[in-house]
């Protein structure tokens, strides 16, 4: 695809992921897409077939994002401890605004559809949260701890804390303190 189709794809994904994140995957329609994006159904159509093609789409260019940033910052020989202020700062952010977020939308996308995504989403982010935690034992800057059951304490606190926001608000004090407890867990004492 040509430089157009790229930006075009990626002006459909900018709206739809503001709507998706907003509404929920079951009520976000071609139509509402179309709108968002400002194109005509055919425009829409000529790139994606339905709103579970726009929103695989988006998840996994989340997914790819994320490795990329972690596999860059490893190759650069970025500190652990900064790599992990900067992503507990995202966290943050994104368990105190549930619109900032596609958790819930991706819990509906798989009950609607049946996908076994969020499973591949947990395996993809389990390996990263994994190589991360070994990656920072490796530096001496964390403490030597089951980098697995560490993945998983993390993951499923975080999406449980960013799936609650969407019922309760989260206070920043309350996002700070799972933060500061990730940090407890991993950060080596000084």
């Amino acid at each position: 695809m040509g430089y157009k189709s790229d930006q075009t794809r990626q002006n459909i994904c900018r709206a739809a992921t503001e709507l998706f994140a907003r509404e929920g995957f079951q009520r976000v329609t071609m139509q509402s897409i179309c709108q968002a994006a400002g194109l005509s159904r055919g425009g829409l159509y000529r790139y994606y077939d339905n709103t579970a093609a726009v929103f695989e789409d988006i998840a996994s260019g989340f997914a790819k994002h994320l490795e990329e940033q972690f596999e860059k910052s490893l190759h650069a020989g970025a500190s652990a401890n900064e790599m992990l202020d900067s992503i507990s700062r995202q966290i943050e952010t994104e368990m105190t605004d549930p619109e900032s977020s596609l958790t819930a939308a991706i819990y509906e996308y798989c009950h609607c559809t049946g996908s076994d995504y969020l499973e591949s989403i947990y395996k993809n982010l389990r390996e990263i949260w994994k190589r991360f935690i070994e990656y920072g034992v490796s530096t001496g800057e964390f403490n030597n701890v089951d980098a697995e059951a560490g993945a998983d304490l993390i993951i499923f606190t975080y999406e449980g804390v960013r799936m609650g926001s969407h019922v309760v608000q989260i206070s920043s004090v309350t996002a700070k303190n799972v933060t500061v407890m990730i940090r407890k867990l991993l950060v080596r004492a000084e």
